[in-house]
């Protein structure tokens, strides 16, 4: 259980009528907070000291990742403290820079819970491009997160989203602008940073280089568009975590992420801006649909012969449709 507001101030009255004397904090509150499946990381009765904030990472986020939030209550939260401060269901933590897994939920309560009080979602900040950490832009994981509420329950304060219709099921996505905004049955709260959706079909393709220069040899970004729109999703490699002496390694991982929202028969278009592709990569599509499925194609720069492989087995190659002159449809 989750508690936002309740009969006990924030700030207790002092005396001769003065408010909390100067010495209350009045910081945003927020019930959970959400990153990375990171490398490593710290124990959690750790026994030694840990320098703060003890959210921090500096490490890789890991190939998977899951995070769970079920059979939770969330009381009492307004969008706003006592004090006039921000207060939030859900947060990010402010050093996701690399790939926050996908957040399900299932069978949670929201006890008099305004729409306002859902989250805020924060663009990636400006202070991760520099050489050290993004390089030329920020790193994108910010604007690729996604949250997959089910079975949810309003009790008290309904929500305003989706007409009050089938508000049990519902996503939270960022106000990420090269994608959001081509999404269906997705609406725009901009006082929140985010979209709050009613599409099932949403997911995350996960793909990474193989080659022996996947820490030293950039491709970012790589532009993310969906054919027949106007998608054009800017994607970054993971932050640099490598620390030598007084300088950071300048070794990045190149591995990315990005939300989708692939209805079968879907096509993306992957475009390497920053470098010619790898010649080897693996890709994973996530997704709790059952009605997705997308094709990505890659322009390589040079004719050479590539495969797919499936499961440990080569994929055969789709057949030629002599009269189209081209090939036919991907199965």
């Amino acid at each position: 259980m989750f508690y936002g507001e309740s009969i006990v101030p924030d700030c207790l009255d002092g005396e001769n009528g003065s408010v909390d004397g100067g010495f209350c904090q009045k910081p945003t509150k927020y019930a959970t907070i959400f990153g990375g499946a990171i490398r490593a990381g710290k124990s959690p009765h750790n026994p030694s000291t840990s320098p703060r904030p003890h959210y921090n990472y500096m490490t890789e986020a890991c190939w998977r990742g899951k995070y769970t939030m079920n059979d939770n209550k969330f009381y009492e939260f307004l969008g706003l403290t006592q004090t006039g401060e921000n207060q939030y269901v859900f947060d990010m933590n402010p050093h996701a820079s690399d790939m926050p897994p996908m957040v399900r939920g299932r069978n949670n309560e929201f006890i008099n819970v305004d729409d306002r009080a859902f989250g805020y979602f924060y663009d990636p900040p400006a202070k991760w491009a520099n050489v050290k950490d993004c390089g030329e832009f920020p790193c994108s994981a910010p604007f690729n997160v996604l949250m997959q509420m089910k079975q949810t329950k309003f009790t008290g304060i309904q929500p305003t989203f989706g007409g009050g219709v089938d508000v049990d099921n519902f996503q939270l996505i960022a106000d990420n602008p090269g994608f959001a905004p081509y999404v269906p049955n997705c609406e725009r709260r901009e006082d929140n940073n985010m979209y709050i959706c009613q599409q099932d079909d949403l997911g995350m393709l996960v793909w990474e280089s193989l080659d022996a220069d996947n820490r030293d040899r950039g491709m970012q970004p790589i532009y993310m568009g969906m054919e027949g729109t106007e998608m054009n999703n800017k994607v970054n490699a993971m932050m640099d975590h490598v620390w030598d002496g007084f300088y950071a390694g300048q070794v990045r991982e190149s591995r990315f992420f990005a939300i989708v929202w692939p209805p079968k028969g879907s096509i993306y278009n992957m475009t390497f801006a920053g470098g010619s592709p790898a010649k080897k990569m693996r890709f994973e599509m996530r997704s709790d649909s059952n009605n997705v499925g997308m094709t990505v194609r890659i322009a390589y720069p040079s004719a050479e012969a590539r495969k797919i492989i499936k499961d440990g087995q080569d994929v055969e190659m789709n057949e030629w449709n002599e009269k189209e002159r081209n090939y036919g449809p991907v199965t």
